[in-house]
């Protein structure tokens, strides 16, 4: 630990920008984004070189199968001064396995390249930046914090989209102040939220029931066993565009090569928990 390391300005600073940006990140994620042009062994490789200079952080599970990487603080104080203005500090994850979904629920199969047209707004960003450092598109509210935000075609304009990813269920009290959020902010025009099972669904659709008065609601559903079998390719269960996928949702019409192939690689490279994805078997993350 302690090593000094010369960081490179053209991977190994961006690499920790993304890191800080969506908190935790797979190796196999991080290899395939940071170093697509070497063999993932040498990828591998200068990721632990990283981590033994205390700038990035392996975490495990405590039974030596699942992995993922997040800053350390010698990374963070690497990037802090190019990060943009703050009302708080910091760079930790509270929640990994929740923060490891909302990276492949957000991010996906745009973890190489997305639309030109798109721009992705992370929960890390809600939380850490100054709201007066925040696009016009993204809502500045103290009331409710989705777990990101994506500005996208949806038909023929661009539109906002909130992401949650609820593994749990809330208080209905604490539903119904979501559901006023969404009413009150009308330009978040559609909301994708991934949880574990119908019936959870089900009870959040009734709470934003109760304050849309009637309104179309913007809520889509997708369940977490498809999500983690097909990425973005999963279909929307319930809500307006039930039967839709993800992606096509996302990439909209004028985005067809994003949407067309029917692999979702690049999901699942983010939710590959291997220490190294070239020497171990064991890699989804348990559900």
């Amino acid at each position: 630990m302690g090593r000094n390391v010369v960081l490179s300005n053209s991977r190994d600073v961006p690499l920790l920008h993304f890191l800080w940006k969506w908190k935790v990140s797979s190796t196999a994620a991080i290899i395939r984004k940071f170093f697509p042009n070497i063999k993932g062994k040498s990828g591998y490789a200068r990721i632990l070189i990283l981590r033994n200079a205390g700038i990035i952080r392996v975490h495990s599970d405590g039974h030596g199968k699942k992995f993922v990487c997040s800053l350390d603080r010698k990374g963070f104080e690497a990037i802090r001064e190019t990060l943009p203005p703050m009302r708080e500090d910091g760079f930790k994850s509270e929640q990994i396995g929740h923060d490891l979904l909302v990276s492949a629920f957000h991010l996906g199969e745009w973890l190489l390249e997305k639309p030109e047209t798109a721009t992705l707004f992370s929960e890390q960003q809600l939380r850490r930046m100054h709201p007066d450092m925040y696009p016009d598109w993204v809502p500045r509210s103290e009331v409710h914090r989705p777990d990101g935000y994506t500005q996208t075609l949806l038909g023929d304009h661009l539109a906002t989209i909130a992401f949650e990813v609820e593994l749990s269920n809330k208080r209905d009290s604490d539903y119904l102040k979501v559901a006023e959020f969404y009413e009150h902010y009308e330009k978040i025009e559609r909301v994708l939220w991934l949880v574990p099972r119908q019936s959870t669904a089900i009870k959040i659709q009734e709470k934003m029931n109760q304050v849309l008065h009637g309104v179309p609601s913007p809520h889509n559903f997708i369940l977490l066993e498809d999500f983690a079998n097909s990425g973005w390719h999963a279909e929307i269960k319930f809500g307006s565009d039930k039967g839709k996928t993800l992606i096509s949702l996302l990439s909209g019409k004028a985005m067809e090569k994003y949407w067309k192939t029917p692999s979702s690689s690049l999901t699942h490279a983010l939710l590959d928990t291997r220490k190294s994805p070239y020497t171990s078997d064991s890699y989804r993350l348990e559900l």
